[in-house]
Formats: structure tokens, C-alpha cells, sequence
């Protein structure tokens, strides 16, 4: 459902079934982050009978993508 998170290059929409997200540098910082749904994809999602499966998979991958991009 969601995108890569730890592979986000600047100024580049990184795509996952449902959920996409954006870095914008202008330069050394980040001046920018934009995360955007596809509602249709989401609806579908929805729809899907593994959606509690798939969806508590996806969060586990974001909850540990987010502790290593931590350290």
C-alpha cells in the first residue's frame, strides 16, 4: 500500500499501490514533503478480502522503516 520510504530521492514521487509520497529539495535541505492517496487504489484496497493482512503488513514494513531511518 505504501511507498519505499527508505529509498526517496529528492524531487521524485516514490508510488506504492495507494499511498504516494515526495521529497522537494531546492538545493542541500528540504524545503518539502508531500505524501498523496490514490483514491481508487484505495477504494480497491478497501474492497480486498486480505485488506486487514495487507494492511497491518504495510504498517509493520512503515513502523520499521521508520526506526532505521532514525539511526
Amino acid at each position: 500500500m505504501f511507498p519505499d520510504t527508505l529509498h526517496v530521492e529528492p524531487n521524485a514521487t516514490v508510488r506504492g499501490k495507494a499511498f504516494n509520497c515526495k521529497l522537494e529539495s531546492l538545493g542541500l535541505g528540504r524545503s518539502g514533503r508531500n505524501v498523496s492517496v490514490i483514491p481508487e487504489e484505495w477504494e480497491d484496497c478497501l474492497a480486498c478480502r486480505d485488506f486487514d493482512h495487507c494492511y497491518k503488513l504495510s504498517m509493520g514494513k512503515l513502523a520499521l522503516a521508520s526506526a532505521i531511518s532514525e539511526k
